[in-house]
């Protein structure tokens, strides 16, 4: 079995989501390591998992803001081998492209996570489809028991 450790990242501090009710989050407080700081959390995080792997849910991106590319760039200078799953509210292709150049060559870890959420509309995913030799990840986000996107969950499932 190969576990993904999540991090979500508000503020520039990882955060404990509970329920997908985001305003209530508060800094991380784990046995595992000191304070929310993201390079600590994800180190510990991956350490305990045995994980190569890490997925970072920015969710002041995911809520229109910027993408927290320095945060992200951090946490790529801090391990050169490990690849991160990014849910950066990308609404397109484009969007993670942005981001993924703006990281350099250490992009090329970035495997972009593609939120039904955040998409501009169903036919990203047909964009996406299209797209050689780049991986990326959908996530069909729900809340309250209910799909964030009807259109993109019943186009493309």
């Amino acid at each position: 079995m190969q576990l993904i450790p999540v991090l979500d990242l508000r503020a520039g501090a990882v955060v404990r989501a509970v329920r997908g009710e985001r305003a209530s989050y508060q800094p991380v407080v784990s046995r595992l390591v000191a304070g929310s700081e993201p390079v600590a959390v994800a180190h510990a995080l991956a350490t305990a998992c045995g994980a190569d792997e890490l997925y970072l849910a920015d969710l002041d991106a995911l809520q229109g803001g910027r993408a927290q590319s320095a945060v992200l760039q951090a946490l790529l200078r801090a391990d050169e081998r490990r690849r991160w799953w990014v849910d950066a509210g990308f609404r397109d292709l484009d969007d993670a492209r942005r981001l993924r150049d703006a990281l350099g060559a250490a992009g090329e870890r970035l495997m972009p996570v593609f939120a039904s959420e955040s998409l501009r509309d169903a036919g990203v995913l047909d964009a996406l489809a299209r797209e050689p030799g780049w991986p990326c990840a959908l996530s069909l986000d729900r809340r309250d028991g209910r799909a964030m996107d009807p259109e993109i969950g019943r186009a493309h499932v």
